[in-house]
């Protein structure tokens, strides 16, 4: 509150108008949504989004397996035996890969590239048909620094789109957005004071919904397709193959 010369209350300045904007673009081999609120101007949400949706290809630049010329992809080339460098993302990734490997004994693999390229699911790169390896193949060798003992076909289709969700939003809130809602087919995240009912199918057929808020902390992961995901308009994403790891006694 302000005054004037004669101490009468002078009115606040009103806050800026609450603004909601919703964009998709086609990335990450889906249609990737950003909802954005925000007591900005309209053109700073937009530089917002634009920003997250720099984040999110750039994720798709490093990590993607259609593409021949990603990070990921030329990795999936070189010959084992030797120290390789990737990008402080791409470890950020792969590390939890494994480690999600390591814990589920192999359920959640992230070098089925080959079966799915087999299977028609992905493209046919020349890694496909020389992987002998298995995430067990994989060592971290230190920041940014992994070894291959045998060839790899990696595939972080199953965590990279969720990484990519994470970038987003983080990219978000550090540009004053308020209420956040990113899905990338079936990826989905939201955060700030904001909640979107899903419902989760299992391939048993029963069905449960689930609202998600920042509160939860949940998002909607497809690793290992183990559930349908389905968003309130009707889609649906389902993607089922079975990692061959076990556990040791």
């Amino acid at each position: 509150m302000e005054f004037d010369g004669s101490l009468r209350p002078m009115p606040s300045p009103s806050p800026s108008a609450e603004h909601e904007l919703r964009r998709a673009r086609p990335v990450l081999g889906t249609m990737v949504e950003i909802r954005a609120v925000a007591k900005l101007p309209a053109a700073d949400i937009h530089r917002a989004i634009d920003a997250a949706f720099g984040a999110i290809e750039r994720i798709q630049r490093l990590m993607s397996f259609q593409d021949p010329h990603s990070e990921l992809s030329r990795l999936n080339q070189r010959r084992s035996g030797r120290d390789q460098h990737v990008e402080p993302e791409t470890y950020t990734v792969l590390e939890a890969a494994l480690e999600f490997a390591r814990l589920s004994c192999g359920a959640f693999d992230p070098c089925v590239g080959a079966q799915l390229a087999q299977r028609g699911y992905r493209p046919r790169h020349a890694a496909a048909d020389t992987a002998s390896g298995s995430w067990r193949d994989i060592e971290l060798a230190g920041p940014g620094q992994l070894r291959l003992h045998r060839p790899v076909c990696l595939d972080l289709s199953g965590i990279a789109k969720g990484y990519a969700v994470d970038c987003a939003c983080e990219v978000l809130q550090a540009m004053g957005t308020d209420r956040i809602m990113v899905n990338a087919g079936g990826d989905l995240r939201v955060a700030g004071h904001w909640s979107q009912e899903v419902r989760l199918r299992h391939p048993n057929g029963v069905e449960a919904p689930v609202v998600l808020d920042a509160g939860t902390g949940l998002e909607l992961m497809r690793k290992c397709g183990v559930a349908h995901v389905d968003d309130l308009a009707g889609h649906s994403w389902r993607n089922i193959l079975e990692g061959s790891g076990s556990c040791s006694t």
